[in-house]
């Protein structure tokens, strides 16, 4: 797994990329990674998957996805499949915004059960509903 978040490189990342939320009494993890270079977006995975593991023992987990502008190329594609095995036990109910379309198809071939939503607000509110 890579290390932490480059900010020197990264500087506009004022915002923590991974980091747990309560939404209506939910707890979610929410982990974003668009506009990021490929070695940062595989960073944010890995800081996602060490955090769903932490909590391995609370499969009521949820996960929201802020993709933005994410390019998925076979790197990417391998590590979110590994990401997609190591936390399937734990993770309960994952939404994705801002994917493309034609990415969507390959996502769910990864998680059939992938909520893609329209806003960060309707995927939070689906997630809380779950």
């Amino acid at each position: 797994m890579a290390g932490p978040l480059d900010r020197a490189r990264a500087p506009f990342l004022h915002v923590i990329v991974v980091k747990w939320i309560t939404y209506k009494g939910k707890a979610i993890l929410v982990a974003r990674f668009g506009g990021l270079s490929d070695t940062d977006a595989l960073r944010v995975i890995d800081d996602a998957q060490r955090e769903i593991l932490k909590h391995a023992a609370e499969p009521r987990s949820v996960l929201f996805l802020s993709c933005g502008a994410t390019r998925l190329n076979e790197q990417l594609t391998q590590r979110w499949k590994a990401f997609a095995a190591a936390t399937d036990a734990t993770v309960k109910a994952t939404a994705v915004e801002g994917l493309p379309f034609f990415v969507r198809a390959v996502a769910t071939l990864m998680k059939p059960n992938m909520y893609f939503a329209s806003s960060e607000r309707a995927a939070l509110d689906w997630l809380a509903k779950r």
